[in-house]
């Protein structure tokens, strides 16, 4: 599918928004016309407008068909730069530069990188991290439980012990630690529940 370079204008052709789009035109148009309706469009000068004139006072005209996406890129600038020459026209486009550079894009990555090479975790932080990673429980973890007619269980899981009982998972990893709920044990028939 081509690439179609298109200008925005309003009725009174005072301003001019210049894009390109691999979409159909109307799609794209309806595209801008609804993020300036709810009031989010990316162009602070387009949104602007729309907001002082209204939705019916803009134009939408394809000015060139491209083949491919680095053609249409140049063919964008290219009406950037006639129409920020052109005295009766107010271009509302705010990046007028080739942002796509390599260059650029290598200087910003080459400060990216050396920016979280920089940051640091503490080592309070990574302990933490790490114990509380050593600390959780699995599913898979096994259970030991001793009744209170005095038998002892041992199962292979923290699942196959919830499903003998009849509880969740979390419950008996709840019970296992001893951090919640361990006066509800004995209603089960629980003296002691622990991972093995």
């Amino acid at each position: 599918m081509p690439y179609t370079v298109y200008a925005m204008t309003n009725t009174d052709d005072t301003h001019i928004y210049v894009g390109s789009t691999k979409n159909l035109l109307k799609d794209r148009a309806w595209k801008h016309m609804n993020d300036c309706k709810h009031n989010r469009h990316r162009n602070r000068h387009v949104q602007a407008l729309y907001n002082q004139l209204g939705p019916d006072d803009f134009e939408f005209d394809a000015v060139e068909v491209c083949a491919t996406k680095a053609e249409a890129r140049a063919a964008e600038l290219r009406w950037v730069d006639y129409y920020k020459a052109a005295s009766e026209w107010q271009l509302l486009n705010i990046a007028t530069e080739d942002v796509s550079a390599a260059s650029r894009n290598d200087d910003v990555k080459a400060k990216l990188s050396v920016a979280r090479q920089s940051r640091t975790t503490k080592d309070i932080t990574r302990a933490r991290m790490k114990a509380a990673h050593q600390n959780r429980t699995r599913k898979s973890d096994p259970v030991y439980i001793q009744w209170q007619d005095g038998t002892e269980t041992e199962f292979p899981s923290m699942n196959s012990a919830a499903k003998r009982i009849g509880v969740t998972s979390s419950m008996v990893a709840y019970w296992c630690k001893g951090e919640r709920m361990t006066w509800k044990r004995p209603c089960y028939g629980i003296a002691e529940i622990r991972f093995l």
